[in-house]
């Protein structure tokens, strides 16, 4: 958390940085992403090149988490880093 340079500087406003953002994931039968929805476009993962997980013993978070992380490398060449909560089993981007 950062304090937020648009607010009066008195009043400690703080703001999240690089919150994670609802996106929508096509899912292969293995469960890993295959493709990702930016905007109103689909966009392939051509590779999965780097995958971890966030679990719920982590000591520096006071909430509960379990995320399973994929950078995936998009047909264009571009790295995108997606994640599924995998207490809700949502999709959420992440900028890495």
């Amino acid at each position: 958390m950062v304090t937020d340079s648009r607010a009066a500087s008195s009043d400690g406003a703080v703001r999240p940085v690089d919150a994670p953002a609802p996106v929508k994931v096509r899912e292969g039968s293995n469960g890993k992403p295959q493709a990702v929805r930016i905007g109103r476009r689909w966009h392939k993962a051509v590779s999965i090149t780097n995958r971890w997980h966030l679990g719920p013993d982590e000591w520096w978070t006071e909430h509960q988490l379990d995320r399973l992380y994929f950078t995936l490398r998009l047909e264009e060449g571009r790295p995108f880093t997606v994640f599924q909560d995998l207490l809700t089993s949502q999709w959420y981007s992440q900028r890495a």
